[in-house]
């Protein structure tokens, strides 16, 4: 098991997913060799080389430019917003809030109230759905508070890369800057800049200072992937979508029980 799902979902061709038996994979280089208290990882996949952490944001031409551009305005409607608008996602993560604008590639039912108080941010996903870039899955602003962050874990999607849109991050001395690690590397973010990063890999967070930390996480497609691949692979969720909705009133390809009922049925008529 890992992350949301009983098992990951792998596009071949990018990767193949980290074992737990093989001492050189990326994942088990990481602090503590944290890999090995995630749910014991042991996904099969077709191997390949080249996958990274941390991904350059000019994989995507022309989007450190764009975010850079656009972070101003989307900083000020955080700002100016309501702090209610962030919801706790966990109780054994108090601190840790979200306010999403976008899930399994659709608006929300707050799509309005988004378009009104979050003009700025909701035109930005709009462009990046118009380049090919946006990925069917999610797209939320996320704030970290004071002394908490994310325990090690993985979100198993290969095909999916997370941006991460630095908006309000925490002034402090180079040891104490809020952090994200990533299959073994640490890095901080920076008020306007991109990072993108790999969440099959094992990864964790945590904010060291006195000040809220916000990012604007939008999933993107992996850049390696060719259009035919990204509209094929749509369709592919399209359908785990409305299966979800069918069998168990659920959406969204993270949910674990409408991709179990899906399995089941499956190796029942194959």
């Amino acid at each position: 098991e890992c992350g949301y799902w009983p098992r990951g979902l792998f596009y071949p061709g990018l990767r193949a997913f980290p074992d737990n038996n093989n001492t050189n994979n990326h994942s088990n280089n990481n602090t503590n060799n944290t890999n090995n208290n995630i749910n014991n990882i042991n996904i099969n996949n077709i191997n390949a080389a080249g996958a990274l952490p941390f991904t350059g944001p000019d994989a995507y031409p022309g989007l450190p430019e764009l975010l850079r551009a656009r972070s101003e305005a989307i900083r000020q409607e955080v700002r100016d917003g309501n702090p209610e608008s962030f919801e706790q996602v966990r109780a054994s993560n108090v601190g840790w809030g979200m306010q999403v604008v976008r899930q399994c590639g659709q608006p929300t039912a707050d799509h309005a109230k988004h378009l009104a108080s979050l003009p700025s941010t909701m035109s930005l996903l709009q462009e990046l759905d118009s380049s090919g870039w946006l990925a069917p899955e999610s797209a939320k602003l996320l704030r970290q508070s004071p002394g908490t962050g994310l325990n090690p874990h993985c979100d198993c999607l290969n095909m999916v890369l997370c941006c991460h849109l630095g908006l309000i991050i925490p002034s402090a001395s180079s040891e104490d800057l809020p952090w994200i690690e990533c299959g073994g590397v640490r890095r901080h973010w920076a008020e306007g800049e991109a990072m993108v990063f790999d969440q099959s890999f094992v990864h964790s967070t945590f904010n060291p200072t006195s000040e809220d930390r916000v990012v604007l996480a939008i999933d993107l497609w992996h850049h390696d992937l060719s259009m035919e691949e990204r509209a094929a692979l749509s369709t592919f969720f399209d359908f785990i979508d409305s299966w979800n909705l069918a069998h168990c009133k659920l959406k969204g390809v993270h949910h674990p029980e409408g991709l179990s009922v899906f399995r089941n049925y499956a190796h029942s008529v194959s």
